[in-house]
């Protein structure tokens, strides 16, 4: 698990941090510790045994993670469309020239940036919108690889907001990383330098390295760096509410239990045994110094698995002088299995609980069984959702391009006025999967009506992703059929 660096937090309060550790804990499966069950006295060797024995059982049932990548996923369906306008109270007439050189730019640079690959296995964009949805802010940073720009998505906590303006917007970032170097002897050290981003009071980002406590970096070793990036940062900053709720994790705390206990109950019954009148294992010890007589149980004599008989003696029956006059008869009572249909039902409340506070219970209507209506309906609501975040998710990715492309044409010792009154738009694509059964006949039946154009219904039904080439081949068909026998 990748733990957030809170050292140099100096904006998060001990809540969120706890939140952030928690959501990552729920969406990376470490689950145990969430436990909800009873448990065992850890004190006692008993109690850590039961502990251990409830640890190897259970079961780790996460739908938090299946949630929350099902929503990137539909999120980040496709690849994002750029276009570029004129930015506000700009005069400037974007020419094709320019238009194709900043869209070739952004398609280029997407295409670059999504080869970076995170620890977590994800591409440099998906990486930032999951941790956007996990924590609630993520980060993306443009540098230099050699004589290219490329975009990449920083460790969550490597990245620490410094200073905010009244409007919330980054003013000072911290970036901190390690390189390794050779030290004298020749052996490889890792040396930790804190990259810092600021913006000077006439709005130039200013980059600067310092180590780790503090100390400015001899500038021949990294030079610092001043840019006029229209008033950004080389880091960019998106933020929401996190996606994982307090709903959702405690409904999961319930599923892992119910699903937990399928199992533990099939393992405890037949097993499980009560005995009655009967004389448990050991022996009677006398103490030395008193002279008392105790009983010393022997757990070891009984021995719970499959296949094993255990013999059991009755109790003495002692008569007035104390003469053993007979004994009893011990009985046994076996634990039967309990109906598993009570966790069943507990384990599919739950699920619907998770999937519904995600958005996404449409996916499980049927086991719902709710109507085609509620299923179209909570359909509706996720693509609302989802285009909550696409406009979220737009804004942040058209800022972080358009500063990318200022970089970029200080690289080439080229002016940037020209680009600072341009505006590159950034079209998200969600991809929320293929519309219900009644959906489909809505459709249809508002396309026959003459209520929805046909590109529009072709578009809705989502099973091309070109709309206009689609009704080419279809008017393609229809001019080479062979005429009907009617």
């Amino acid at each position: 698990m990748i733990k957030p660096n809170f050292a140099r937090e100096h904006e998060r309060d001990y809540l969120h941090r706890n939140l952030v550790e928690d959501n990552r804990n729920y969406y990376e499966s470490n689950l145990f510790q969430y436990w909800i069950g009873i448990r065992g006295k850890g004190e006692t060797e008993e109690g850590r045994v039961v502990n251990q024995a409830i640890a190897d059982m259970f079961q780790d049932v996460n739908l938090i993670e299946e949630c929350v990548n099902h929503y990137a996923d539909a999120l980040f369906g496709k690849s994002p469309a750029f276009s570029v306008a004129g930015a506000t109270n700009s005069s400037i007439e974007i020419t094709e020239t320019v238009n194709q050189e900043v869209t070739d730019f952004c398609n280029s640079l997407w295409q670059v940036s999504k080869k970076l690959i995170t620890d977590d296995g994800h591409d440099t964009f998906y990486q930032a919108q999951l941790d956007v949805m996990i924590d609630g802010y993520a980060y993306l940073r443009i540098c230099k690889e050699g004589d290219r720009i490329i975009i990449h998505s920083p460790l969550p906590g490597s990245v620490t907001v410094i200073l905010r303006n009244y409007f919330g917007k980054p003013q000072e970032i911290h970036y901190t990383f390690t390189e390794t170097i050779l030290n004298e002897k020749g052996k490889e050290t890792e040396i930790e330098y804190v990259e810092v981003h600021k913006l000077s009071p006439d709005g130039m980002a200013m980059i600067t390295y310092v180590d780790s406590i503090g100390q400015a970096i001899d500038e021949e070793e990294k030079p610092s760096i001043v840019l006029d990036l229209n008033g950004e940062l080389a880091i960019q900053e998106i933020r929401r509410r996190p996606f994982i709720t307090p709903t959702m994790k405690s409904a999961q705390n319930a599923l892992s239990h119910a699903a937990t206990m399928i199992p533990r109950n099939n393992d405890l019954s037949n097993y499980a045994k009560t005995y009655v009148n009967a004389k448990p294992p050991g022996k009677f010890v006398e103490d030395e110094e008193t002279g008392d007589r105790e009983f010393e149980l022997d757990p070891n004599k009984i021995v719970v698995a499959p296949g094993i008989v255990n013999f059991i003696g009755g109790i003495p029956i002692k008569d007035e002088t104390g003469m053993t006059r007979g004994y009893t008869n011990p009985s046994v009572h076996v634990d039967q299995p309990i109906d598993i249909s009570a966790f069943v039902t507990s384990a599919n409340f739950f699920i619907a609980i998770i999937y519904t506070a995600a958005n996404l219970g449409h996916l499980i209507a049927k086991d719902l069984i709710l109507s085609g209506r509620s299923r179209a309906e909570m359909r509706n609501d996720f693509i609302v959702a989802l285009q909550k975040d696409a406009e979220r998710l737009s804004s942040f990715l058209s800022s972080t391009f358009m500063t990318a492309l200022l970089i970029n044409q200080a690289m080439l010792g080229k002016p940037v006025d020209i680009y600072k009154q341009i505006v590159i738009n950034v079209k998200i694509i969600i991809n929320p999967g293929k519309p219900t059964p009644e959906e489909q006949d809505e459709i249809i039946k508002l396309f026959q009506a003459g209520l929805m154009s046909r590109q529009t219904a072709i578009a809705l039904l989502g099973y091309t992703d070109d709309e206009n080439a689609e009704i080419q081949r279809i008017e393609s068909e229809r001019k080479n059929e062979p005429p009907s026998n009617s």
